[in-house]
């Protein structure tokens, strides 16, 4: 079962949450891991090109609200 972008959000906003204060470059550093293995697992449930251009964006927004 492949989720909806907005869960993909959601699960790595949660699991980005989970760890102690870090600089705001560590949690970019954190979010893209996370982004970036949510790619590796579930770039086949979702139309080509469609998970990683969402995940593109989604890391360049939170680079904005990090102030990087």
């Amino acid at each position: 079962m492949s989720r909806t972008l907005e869960e993909v959000a959601a699960y790595i906003d949660e699991h980005s949450n989970a760890l102690p204060s870090q600089s705001p470059q560590e949690q970019y550093e954190h979010f893209e891991m996370l982004a970036i293995a949510v790619l590796d697992s579930e770039f086949d449930n979702y139309p080509d090109g469609t998970l990683q251009d969402f995940l593109m964006d989604y890391l360049a927004t939170k680079c904005k609200q990090l102030s990087l």
